[in-house]
């Protein structure tokens, strides 16, 4: 009796599991529609001949944050995906995913000669940024899609982006930086395959470029900046036996710049080199303690007995201490300005050479 019923509890978890199969089955295949959009082997491509070309689109829906500090942008795209009907499905990867990818919509459409299939996604994307020319830089947002399935022998993906749009919400929500063109589309190869010998996957990088609006920085951080610097030129407007009143300006002025640089660099990541910002600070720097070593040297030969020569040199300084301090400006945002290089591994501080693989391997 006990067999009889294990029999039967077996049998009837054996019907119901087959159930559930042929229902996440069929739940499988409904994700995939119309039939002619869903091949994904070679053998079953009767109708179109291979290889099949495919075009890319896409329009920017949400550009949020933009965070050079965290080395990322987040935002929402509309990813479109055109090839012939009949012919093989390419699946699309989002490779440079930071956090958890949300896709709102998937959807393929059979229209006419062709197939579209449309997702909206929505991620936090892992971004590297060049900063030398910070805070008067344009950067590249950029969307890595990676492709395993299709070889060269089975697709051509055309290089021109279409669709290609962005949405008036992402102008809006673009804060502190201004979108300077269109995106573009560079098809590659992975330097990286698991398989010696054997090409890497399909890339596909798409970059928006953009623009930081610099008044912000100029209004928020260089003018007061530049208005300490001429607080410390007025140091020579200060008596040569007042040292303690020019030693009070100038230490003040000082540790505003000081103060400023922190605040700045709060909001940056941590590169292994001078920003053009960080020039210009150097710049404010050098101009403040120089003044301020001057009013110390002039108390020393006041107190010397010697008035008329610290009143000789303050009438000197009064004339050439804002010319030099323009030119030593004009230095550092120049060096800045020209530091930047085409080549991004530039910016890398070391780079390893390739290791010997060992005997036997390729």
């Amino acid at each position: 009796m006990r067999a009889l019923v294990a029999f039967a509890c077996a049998l009837l978890i054996l019907v119901f599991s087959s159930g559930s199969f042929a229902a996440s089955a069929a739940l499988a295949a409904s994700d995939c529609a119309p039939e002619e959009c869903c091949i994904t082997d070679r053998t079953k491509v009767v109708t179109v001949k291979l290889p099949q070309h495919i075009r890319t689109g896409l329009r920017v829906t949400h550009l949020r944050e933009v965070s050079e500090r965290g080395g990322s942008w987040t935002g929402e795209i509309s990813l479109v995906t055109r090839w012939p009907a009949g012919g093989l499905r390419p699946e699309l990867v989002v490779r440079n995913a930071s956090g958890d990818l949300a896709t709102s919509v998937d959807e393929t459409t059979h229209q006419g000669e062709f197939c579209f299939r449309e997702r909206r996604i929505g991620a936090t994307f892992s971004n590297w940024f060049r900063l030398r020319r910070f805070p008067f830089d344009s950067q590249l947002l950029r969307l890595l899609l990676e492709e395993r399935a299709l070889t060269d022998e089975d697709a051509i993906w055309e290089a021109d982006l279409w669709p290609n749009l962005i949405a008036i919400d992402a102008y809006r929500e673009l804060s502190g930086w201004r979108v300077e063109g269109y995106p573009s589309l560079e098809v590659k190869r992975s330097s990286f395959s698991a398989v010696p010998g054997q090409k890497g996957p399909r890339l596909l990088i798409i970059s928006t470029p953009i623009e930081r609006v610099s008044q912000f920085y100029l209004t928020r951080y260089f003018l007061p900046l530049f208005l300490i610097v001429a607080l410390a030129y007025g140091l020579f407007w200060i008596k040569p036996d007042d040292l303690g009143s020019a030693a009070s300006v100038g230490i003040t002025c000082m540790l505003a710049i000081i103060t400023f640089q922190i605040t700045q660099a709060d909001t940056l990541p941590r590169v292994p080199y001078l920003t053009l910002a960080d020039r210009v600070y150097t710049a404010c720097y050098l101009a403040t303690a120089g003044a301020l070593g001057i009013v110390l040297w002039e108390s020393h030969v006041t107190t010397g007995g010697n008035l008329d020569a610290a009143i000789k040199l303050d009438k000197r300084m009064r004339r050439w201490f804002p010319v030099a301090f323009a030119l030593l400006v004009g230095v550092s945002i120049a060096l800045g300005w020209s530091s930047h290089q085409d080549n991004p591994d530039a910016d890398i501080p070391g780079q390893l050479a390739p290791q010997t693989p060992p005997s036997g391997e390729k």
